[in-house]
């Protein structure tokens, strides 16, 4: 079906591009990402203007999600549930969607437009669960432009490596999207359900701290078991990079391509300028900043600076085993040490300090403001030190990538540990006034 629309696309441009995803948000089985990027292809090749295609393109969606809405909203939940399997609408899978929209449907639209399966549906359950006009609509056209503008840009940057690359690129686009709307999900559970799991948590160690009958012995079984974690998870994600070292080789060739496309020798400079926020002066000094934010407005200061230092010291320690570890010989550029391994300890050392100071700085802060502010900032910084090192030819995206992962998790793991031992503390010291 897609050569047919090619061709056609070929002949009409953007009326087919309009037509075309308009269909396919009201259910119909049409290949958009795969159409979106041909046509950033043609962009490339100057025979589609590229704002005009994502004009056509966030319009034809824009208008399909919005009439299966009035649908969703005219005909109800009953006749979903009579006719939809008739197009690959379970009743299972209506429930299912059903449930996730009462909750969580308007945020949802930003991301569902990458997933398949999903985003074909998600203009019905947003009528049928009834969601307001006014944020559906801001959610879904935003999404829609951010989805659309992706694919046709991401065509024209793959220039005449579409064909080759195209798939595997799209591949990885959707893997991204399901990843952000999985995280946005568990967020969004926990911020509804905060309350209840801080509960069932603090009873949780009240039983152990009991069975324990000691503080000390409970923080340090706690300790063992989360180190274990991490180190179990750094060695499955080592193993799997050895096991798919053609995929990663692939993964690799295809991100330094649309790097060099995206930015030409004239970001030399800038990307230089953007490594140093990785270097171990940068580092140290954002240590030095987040312990004088502690000290200033911490309410437990000698627990934080505990953490803030483990987290720093232990993971240095825990990186350097990983390094050595699974190593690779050969590195992209002279630039390089002569072996170069996974993970890359630039990503994962900046992700666990800067979000460790991001952390402290949003837990004792009180304008509202400074939450989404400093996790953007903190978003840019990774983005930038990521970007610069591939640029340069200094690191291997595969091995920043297993360094994002690892930091991520170690940096989570620090953090639920700090808030269950600040927990800790508090039980016992209720203990202590209540045997006073």
């Amino acid at each position: 079906m897609f050569h047919l629309i090619r061709h056609i696309l070929d002949q009409y441009g953007y009326i087919v591009l309009f037509v075309s995803l308009l269909l396919e948000l009201l259910a119909l089985p049409l290949p958009g990402e795969v159409l979106m990027s041909y046509c950033g292809f043609l962009v490339f090749s100057g025979q589609l203007n590229l704002y005009g295609s994502i004009l056509s393109a966030t319009g034809g969606v824009a208008v399909g999600i919005t009439l299966s809405y009035l649908l969703g909203a005219k005909l109800g939940y009953p006749f979903f549930r009579k006719y939809g399997p008739r197009i690959h609408l379970s009743p299972e899978r209506l429930d299912m969607t059903s449930r996730w929209f009462e909750r969580y449907g308007n945020k949802l639209l930003l991301f569902a437009y990458f997933i398949p399966g999903v985003r074909h549906f998600t203009g019905y359950f947003s009528g049928i669960t009834r969601i307001p006009y006014p944020a559906f609509a801001l959610y879904s056209y935003l999404g829609a432009l951010i989805w659309t503008s992706t694919f046709i840009l991401l065509g024209r940057t793959l220039g005449p490596k579409w064909q080759e690359f195209e798939g595997a690129v799209s591949h990885y686009l959707v893997i991204g999207g399901a990843v952000l709307v999985v995280a946005l999900l568990l967020f969004l559970l926990y911020r509804s359900y905060k309350q209840q799991i801080y509960a069932k948590i603090g009873q949780i160690l009240e039983k152990a701290l009991k069975a324990l009958q000691s503080l000390g012995k409970l923080e340090a079984l706690l300790l063992g078991l989360g180190l274990l974690f991490i180190v179990l998870s750094g060695l499955m994600i080592g193993f799997m990079t050895e096991y798919l070292e053609k995929d990663l080789i692939r993964f690799d060739t295809i991100v330094r391509y649309v790097v060099s496309a995206l930015f030409g020798p004239e970001w030399t400079e800038s990307m230089t300028f953007f490594t140093r926020l990785a270097s171990v002066p940068a580092l140290v000094g954002v240590t030095a900043l987040a312990w004088v934010w502690i000290v200033v407005k911490g309410s437990d200061r000698v627990l934080e600076t505990g953490f803030l230092l483990f987290t720093i010291v232990a993971g240095e320690l825990l990186e350097e085993s990983f390094h050595r570890f699974f190593h690779r010989v050969g590195s992209p550029s002279g630039l390089a040490p002569p072996e170069w391994g996974i993970p890359s300890e630039q990503s994962m050392v900046a992700l666990y300090v800067y979000g460790s100071a991001v952390f402290l700085l949003m837990r004792h802060s009180r304008p509202k403001w400074i939450r989404p502010i400093a996790s953007l900032a903190l978003l840019v910084i990774l983005l930038l030190t990521a970007i610069s090192r591939i640029f340069l030819n200094i690191q291997l995206p595969s091995d920043i990538a297993a360094g994002m992962v690892l930091g991520g998790t170690w940096l989570l793991f620090n953090l639920i540990l700090l808030e269950i031992f600040r927990r800790l503390r508090q039980i016992g010291s209720n203990n202590l006034t209540g045997n006073r």
